[in-house]
């Protein structure tokens, strides 16, 4: 459940941060109302499309059996693994990059009156969240599926109140620190991952 919970709202505060930064971005423009819109109907797409992304992934996995099962839990684990520490190690390379570069589609999209441009650089960047997270819990939907729903649950709920904060700009977040030390949880929770998927693979 832990775990679950940290992913959740690792991953959460992520893409609160990414909405933030275009918020933020969009309100010296002269419709920005019409593109806040534009924003949050790209910003639930994402999550809608999360959600079925992992619903969909369950459904397949309730469908094996036997050694079909335990392959298919040993290297969903191990690329869940592999891709949880190259993201740990690519966010800390590219998030002094992050902020320019959303800006900078944002630019475009405004100037050039492209909305579904402004609605995709909403909705990839909280997709690609939204998949991570899928990707990240699977596996400890092998092993925990009560307590994963229960983490992710209270992790998303205090995702919510966290984001209503920061994009009104009511709060602010430690963000460096944040990142700092959940890293070296997940680290410890992808070495688990592994070792369950080489587990199941034996």
């Amino acid at each position: 459940m832990i775990a679950a919970y940290l992913i959740a709202l690792r991953e959460g505060i992520e893409a609160v941060l990414i909405i933030a930064i275009i918020f933020a971005y969009i309100k010296k423009a002269a419709d920005n109302n019409h593109l806040k819109k534009v924003v949050v109907f790209g910003t639930i797409s994402a999550v809608l499309a999360s959600a079925l992304l992992g619903l969909g992934v369950y459904v397949l996995y309730g469908e094996l059996e036997g050694i079909a099962e335990n392959l298919f839990e040993g290297f969903a684990s191990l690329f869940a693994a592999a891709v949880l520490t190259y993201m740990i190690f690519w966010m800390q390379k590219r998030s002094k990059t992050i902020k320019y570069e959303l800006e900078r589609k944002i630019e475009l999209s405004i100037t050039q009156k492209e909305y579904i441009g402004l609605f995709l650089v909403a909705f990839t960047a909280v997709l690609r969240e939204g998949v991570e997270t899928v990707l990240f819990v699977i596996s400890l939907f092998f092993t925990d599926l009560i307590g994963t729903v229960t983490g992710m649950a209270l992790g998303l709920i205090t995702v919510i109140f966290i984001g209503f904060g920061v994009i009104s700009g009511s709060k602010n977040i430690p963000v460096k620190s944040f990142f700092k030390y959940s890293s070296i949880v997940l680290i410890v929770f992808a070495a688990g991952i592994l070792s369950y998927g080489v587990h199941e693979l034996i």
